[in-house]
């Protein structure tokens, strides 16, 4: 028989779940943190065993929108790695028996981080220049 629980109930039971030095104090930190975002935008009353990757992606597409530390929008490393926080949370929840599906986190495409621009010669941004080629951003 299947349990249900919310995700809010799901969180507090995951980190009630860590006995002292199972996990590194600044680790359960950072969890939580993700964990409150993660509550805060798909909803703490939402029980999980209704979370699909529909969901999911709706969290990072909100996440992707929001400010993060300094003024800027939250990064591509950040959302992958409240993904990786949120994967824990399911295989926690699953073990539990709160949901019976596979984990949804891994159907959703993940934001990707801006591409840095391959290494160029000097004669070749010489060129670029010469051509206009060049913004101030």
């Amino acid at each position: 028989m299947r349990r249900t629980t919310t995700v809010r109930a799901a969180v507090d039971e995951y980190f009630d779940s860590f006995t002292d030095g199972t996990k590194a104090r600044s680790t359960l930190v950072t969890e939580r943190h993700h964990l409150n975002h993660f509550k805060r935008l798909v909803g703490g009353s939402t029980r999980m065993d209704t979370l699909t990757a529909t969901d999911v992606e709706a969290y990072v597409k909100a996440r992707q929108k929001e400010k993060g530390t300094r003024g800027r929008k939250v990064r591509p490393v950040t959302i992958g790695k409240e993904g990786q926080t949120i994967r824990q949370l399911w295989d926690y929840a699953k073990v539990k028996g709160y949901v019976a599906r596979e984990n949804p986190v891994g159907q959703v495409r993940k934001p990707r981080a801006s591409q840095k621009e391959p290494f160029k010669a000097w004669d070749e941004i010489e060129a670029i220049v010469a051509r206009g080629g060049l913004t101030r951003h």
